[in-house]
């Protein structure tokens, strides 16, 4: 019997062979990524054609790119710059029922608010990851009402929402990490952070609705105009699945935490 080679059983070796275990990431990322950014919708045709197998599944993609998403947000948000950092307070915010909601149930609980407040918090950081998977399924609903007309699978819109939503948080973890490289290198000069952050803010939204507008054009086959007259409810029920998350996340921890008292 051949022995394995001292190297194999190097710290290296064993992290190169766990990567590829988990995330089975090989030569197929370079190609699927560059796909995904620069032809929008065009990774999903190719999915449904026989050469798919050349990109990385959109479910396996969506997940790689979540876990890093929420891996690096948090050493990249600043003050001045958060993506997916709700807190309590920023659910309830100018919401008098929520307040209320929360208020009842610490007094039920018979625990300060500030120990209620950082319990919500911390459940509410542990399941935002996760949560975020609803909006793909609330989206392909969208886009297979929209596109009724083409007669496509519920499962279709489905792949192209994953594809979709991965860009989303891939142009999110852009636009921060253009934010801290932009503001280290203009606290030379005399320019706000404030107005950095609302330039890329706007920049990231044209970037959104261009690659929206482009990927469903080419992946239902439409004209220009065709798809201008349905984008506005493409990109509401896109809005709409992001409020549901974000309401979703509220009560989910909300009732986690009911259960735990």
């Amino acid at each position: 019997m051949k022995s394995k080679k001292p190297d194999d059983l190097s710290f290296l070796s064993f992290l190169k062979h766990f990567v590829a275990e988990v995330f089975q990431i090989d030569s197929r990322i370079s190609r699927t990524l560059l796909t995904l950014l620069k032809e929008p919708g065009m990774l999903t045709v190719k999915y449904f054609s026989p050469s798919k197998n050349n990109y990385i599944p959109p479910v396996r993609l969506y997940f790689i790119i979540n876990f890093l998403f929420f891996l690096l947000i948090p050493v990249l948000s600043t003050p001045q710059f958060q993506v997916f950092s709700f807190n309590l307070k920023s659910l309830t915010a100018g919401n008098g029922t929520y307040q209320e909601i929360i208020n009842n149930q610490i007094n039920e609980s018979n625990v300060s608010a500030e120990i209620y407040e950082e319990r919500f918090n911390a459940h509410l950081k542990y399941n935002q990851p996760a949560m975020v998977f609803i909006i793909i399924p609330l989206f392909a609903l969208t886009l297979k009402l929209v596109f009724a007309n083409k007669k496509r699978f519920y499962l279709e819109h489905l792949f192209f929402s994953f594809h979709f939503l991965t860009f989303f948080l891939i142009g999110l973890l852009l636009a921060i990490s253009l934010y801290r490289f932009s503001i280290f290198i203009l606290k030379f000069f005399s320019v706000s952070a404030g107005s950095v952050a609302i330039v890329i803010l706007l920049s990231l939204l044209v970037w959104f609705l261009y690659y929206l507008f482009t990927s469903l054009k080419r992946f239902n086959k439409e004209s220009s105009l065709s798809t201008l007259l349905k984008f506005p409810f493409a990109f509401t029920g896109f809005v709409i699945s992001l409020a549901i998350y974000v309401q979703f996340l509220f009560f989910y921890t909300f009732i986690a935490l009911k259960w735990s008292y």
